[in-house]
């Protein structure tokens, strides 16, 4: 589970979301395979702890 059981952010989370993309895309749920970038405004990117 690592030290932190549920990280914020996008950056701990890229390769969840990655993942979840590819499968979007395989299962032809979009017409392309998007990007974690695409799916956040720029402002949310930054990450913190809490």
């Amino acid at each position: 589970m690592g030290e932190d059981f549920w990280p914020y952010g996008v950056e701990p989370n890229r390769h969840v979301l990655d993942r979840f993309l590819g499968y979007h895309y395989d299962q032809g749920l979009s017409p392309r395979r998007l990007t974690v970038e695409e799916l956040f405004h720029l402002s949310t990117l930054a990450t913190f702890k809490i």
